[in-house]
């Protein structure tokens, strides 16, 4: 096994680290940055050199603010990220017995309804039967309301209640 010596290791990082560079600033663009701030420092070097020791003083706390800012921000984002998934948790302890309930309500009222139309259908078809050849018999009791009991052909009475 090869171990890497630190000038190796360290060209390398410096050769990354400059292709990584060129390719968000062309060299172009950095040479001539660089030979407009060698331009300053030669003609103002006092305010150059002010300046320098403000970024470099200045440089800590900024960054240290910046550190503050994005572990705020991403603290936060996983706080309202484990605070949706709780709530969107509870909503579920909700919405499950709910769908359930209302599945069930929905059956029973599709079982009803078919149930209802098939009983209807049997009737009609039983009462078109018993017209053709069925009996009716009629009672008029001293009130004056009528009774009519109709006969249909296998037998079965149909009670129709205030007239006929």
């Amino acid at each position: 096994m090869v171990v890497a010596g630190p000038n190796t290791a360290a060209s390398r990082l410096v050769g990354f680290t400059q292709h990584h560079v060129d390719r968000f600033v062309p060299p172009e663009s950095r040479q001539r940055a660089y030979t407009h701030v060698l331009d300053f420092a030669m003609a103002h070097p006092l305010l150059a050199t002010f300046i320098l020791f403000e970024v470099i003083f200045c440089i800590i706390p900024v960054l240290v603010f910046l550190a503050f800012a994005g572990s705020v921000f991403f603290v936060a984002i996983g706080a309202a990220l484990v605070s949706t998934l709780f709530l969107s948790g509870l909503a579920l302890l909700l919405l499950v017995p709910a769908l359930f309930l209302a599945s069930a309500v929905a059956a029973t009222v599709s079982v009803w309804a078919v149930g209802s139309f098939l009983v209807a259908q049997w009737l009609y078809n039983v009462l078109q039967q018993s017209e053709t050849t069925s009996t009716l018999e009629t009672k008029i009791d001293g009130g004056g309301s009528r009774e009519a009991v109709k006969m249909g052909p296998s037998g079965i009475k149909v009670d129709i209640l205030g007239g006929v």
